[in-house]
């Protein structure tokens, strides 16, 4: 039986190479219509019953509603007991009684409110009935998995300003067990209800994003193991503490922050880290259950997507088996060694809502139910909505959903029926490459590469298919910090690539760039050359890596975090002893970071992997490194970019376009007045901004002008932001005016007056100027030349005939070079 809490962001679909991700499909052995939305389901130990949450629904109040499942392919239901409100449930393992915890709809963390806690007698499951009512005054309350107790956090002391969390045991063969004196104080703080009980109650987890508390409950007095606090200012060490799975072997799992892994710790003094399990997944939000004695852990997600954990020697966790359940079906719970609770949804005044009860048998597995004409009807609706829908990423999604309802995820590894191998292999592109592109500033979900290789497998003339797989693992090479692993993807990439082109496909100077392969093998030993070369080529990222594990530093090997710290976003590097987890006593201690004390926002820090090289890397992006430390601090890179502006071939003024190249462009527009708006006028549109001046201006160049105001915005939020926009205002200067002119005032100067900062990049110098008779707008940055990418930009434009039209199209180029190494 399990009964074990969302394993909130962890990686659901773990894998250990995405050749190990099968869609097969557990046999669905029973199934049962409930007639009303499942809140959660609990299930007997003994196989007896089990007990759905229902909520209200066609005039039936919310309930628990009793099954027979002694049969599990015979879901028969039996009583039926209103309640209050929905709220948390634990069931004992004979089935007989059942714990309900209500909530306050406003739960708080630092007040008390009322929590109720009902005891239901299921031994006649014909006729449930309530043994008892407990209210409690409480921040924060936790049923144990078994229904053996709860946990409360409530108010103590004379003054009701203190504190205390009380254990409370149902059947009072055991007193209560109160965590409120010094040694056992748990600080009020909004992970302070993050109670989490093994599954007998024999310990208890008092989780949060930097550490770890864990009182062993089994003796009279309770005993407390801690790890020393890591506080990071832009995240934690765990990425989901109020979702850990406590083991009553007495070993904790959890996915840990800025890595692709979980880490099993040890329920003993310092609660060392045993055991790590990594995966290549991206982190989603799902839940974990034991199966039989607890040895063995299911992770799943919504998606319907189970994956199997051999925790049985708690220091080898390995991965076992791997299912796909149909679309719209989540899991609820496991029962036994071998049986899977979930339930599918049905639409219901157009949403979605859990109520038909299913159980699958894991060791029978049948071939995933597929309806490969439905999906590709469902890819042509997919494809449609992507090209329709104006916000690239929402389409993206909105495609993905599309596909995914029609069990795409199945598909991953069904087999084909009623159409052809060809039209399989476009679904599947078509999947992968919208995962891909949908989860591109951070690693796809593996489903993106499963699909790009079962396509070219299905069909090897599908040109695209070889391009689309070739730019996704390229993309992932940052993610890699062993030269070897790099190696061999790149390999990997470049087979592909000549597949792509060999079939037809037309050649590019990113691709061309990537063929020329290792840009250091003419001078391996010179790793600030090697830089140079990469990034020149526009391939530097190949070798930055921003999270790196096992790296030598010394004489041991660490795990290095590249992160930003504070409001102002600087970069930072926190370092991780990789045998046994812990951190390093001052961040920072033992790495030479360059321009250490003088980052600021928009400075990056990476680690360049190359052959037996490790450096740590300062750079604005992958065209303007800065410099570089070796790890032993014993090698020093520093670099200097120039950046080349240059006039478009088909600039539409090049005379103009010289001299406002040459900085020496026509005089710009004065801005007067009158203005007559408060700061706080402002405000009410632009928080951080002020008006500077006003003036009359025939930007739509028709002879009808409009006034238009100058603001001028300083925020200190982050590394802080300064910026001029422009935006109309009525003759006066006292109000802001809408309309089309306004609408193309604003098409003009590229802004977007809904973000706290309507023209990005901040820093910019923005005017404009009388040529030959009309009126153009130009907007660069403040400091020239640029300091990276973000300030590549030089925009010159004007309207003619209502539309807005790129005068002069700069394009920038740069070159870098090394200026010391030593």
């Amino acid at each position: 039986m399990a009964k074990g809490p969302l394993f909130s962001l962890i990686a659901i679909f773990f894998m250990i190479t995405t050749t190990t991700c099968k869609a097969a499909m557990p046999k669905l052995v029973g199934e049962l219509e409930l007639g009303a939305p499942i809140i959660g389901v609990q299930f007997a130990a003994d196989g007896g019953r089990g007990v759905a949450q229902l909520r209200a629904a066609d005039g039936r109040p919310p309930g628990l509603q009793i099954i027979d499942i002694s049969g599990p392919g015979k879901l028969v239901p039996r009583g039926f007991v209103s309640i209050e409100q929905n709220g948390a449930m634990a069931l004992t393992p004979n089935g007989k009684m059942l714990l309900l915890l209500t909530l306050p709809k406003n739960e708080s963390y630092a007040r008390a409110t009322p929590h109720r806690v009902t005891a239901f007698d299921l031994s006649d499951a014909n006729q449930p009935k309530v043994l008892w009512r407990r209210d409690i005054m409480a921040t924060a309350a936790v049923l144990a998995p078994n229904a053996s107790g709860y946990i409360a956090r409530e108010v103590s002391g004379p003054d009701r300003a203190t504190w205390k969390s009380i254990i409370t045991w149902v059947n009072k063969k055991r007193p209560p067990i109160i965590l409120n004196d010094d040694k056992f104080s748990i600080e009020p703080s909004s992970l302070a209800g993050n109670f989490i009980f093994s599954e007998d109650a024999s310990f208890l987890l008092v989780p949060d994003f930097w550490s770890l508390q864990v009182f062993d409950l089994r003796g009279t007095e309770p005993i407390r193991y801690t790890q020393s606090p890591f506080s990071m200012l832009s995240g934690g060490r765990y990425e989901c503490p109020s979702s850990a799975l406590v083991l009553d072997s007495g070993y904790i799992a959890l996915e840990e922050n800025f890595f692709p892994r979980i880490g099993i710790y040890a329920i003993k003094p310092h609660i060392p880290r045993v055991a790590v399990l990594s995966h290549d997944e991206t982190r989603l939000c799902g839940r974990v259950d034991t199966l039989g004695s607890g040895d063995t852990v299911l992770f799943s997600d919504t998606s319907g997507r189970v994956r199997e954990i051999d925790l049985s020697t708690p220091d080898r966790p390995r991965f076992t088996g791997s299912w796909q359940l149909p679309s719209n079906t989540s899991v609820l719970g496991t029962y036994g060694t071998k049986y899977l609770y979930a339930a599918s949804s049905r639409s219901i005044d157009g949403k979605r809502y859990l109520q038909i009860l299913k159980v699958f048998e894991l060791n029978l597995t049948v071939p995933a139910a597929v309806d490969w004409v439905a999906l590709a009807n469902a890819d042509a609706q997919a494809v449609d909505i992507y090209r329709r829908e104006p916000n690239q990423l929402t389409g993206e999604f909105q495609a993905i959903n599309k596909l995914e309802e029609a069990n795409i995820r199945l598909a991953l590894d069904a087999p084909i029926r009623s159409i052809s191998k060809k039209k399989a292999a476009e679904i599947l592109n078509d999947y992968g490459f919208l995962l891909w592109k949908a989860y591109a500033q951070s690693p796809p979900p593996p489903e993106a590469e499963i699909a790009l290789r079962r396509a070219v497998k299905l069909d090897p003339t599908r040109m695209v298919v070889w391009l689309n797989l070739a730019d996704l693992l390229r993309d992932s090479l940052p993610t890699l910090s062993d030269w070897k692993e790099k190696q061999a993807r790149s390999r990997e990439i470049e087979t592909l690539y000549r597949k792509y082109l060999s079939l037809g496909g037309k050649s590019s100077a990113r691709i061309d760039g990537f063929l020329r392969g290792d840009l250091g093998k003419n001078s391996p030993n010179d790793l600030c050359r090697v830089i140079v070369n990469y990034a020149n080529a526009g391939r530097l990222q190949e070798l930055v890596s921003t999270s790196a594990t096992n790296v030598p530093v010394g004489n041991q090997l660490v795990d290095l975090v590249f992160t930003t710290a504070g409001t102002a976003h600087v970069p930072t590097i926190y370092e991780f002893n990789a045998d046994v987890g812990q951190h390093s006593a001052a961040h920072n201690s033992a790495i030479p970071v360059p321009n250490a004390g003088n980052l600021w926002g928009g400075d990056q820090l990476g680690l360049v992997v190359y052959r037996n090289f490790y450096h740590i890397l300062l750079y604005r992006d992958f065209l303007h490194p800065v410099a570089s430390n070796s790890l032993s601090g014993d090698q020093h890179c520093e670099f200097k970019t120039t950046t080349v502006e240059r006039i478009g071939q088909d600039a539409l003024e090049p005379k103009l376009c010289r001299q406002l190249q040459a900085r020496h462009g026509p005089d710009l527009l004065k801005f007067g007045g009158p203005i007559w708006m408060t700061r706080e006028d402002v405000s009410k549109k632009y928080s951080e901004a002020e008006i500077a001046g006003a003036k009359l201006i025939d930007i739509a160049n028709d002879g009808k002008p409009i006034n238009v105001g100058r603001f001028d915005l300083a925020s200190v939020a982050g590394p802080g932001c300064e910026e001029v926009f422009f935006d109309e205002v009525d003759r006066n200067g006292a109000h802001f005016e809408s309309g089309p002119k306004r609408d193309l005032l604003i098409k003009l100067e590229g802004a977007t007056p809904t973000n706290r900062y309507p023209i990005l990049p901040c820093g910019n110098k923005a005017d404009f100027f009388k040529y030959q008779g009309k009126t153009y707008f130009e907007n660069e940055p403040e400091t020239w030349p640029p300091v990276d990418q973000w300030d590549q930009y030089h925009r010159v434009t004007r309207i003619d005939n209502g539309e807005v039209v790129n005068v002069c199209n700069f394009k920038f180029e740069t070159h870098v070079e090394a200026l010391a190494h030593h």
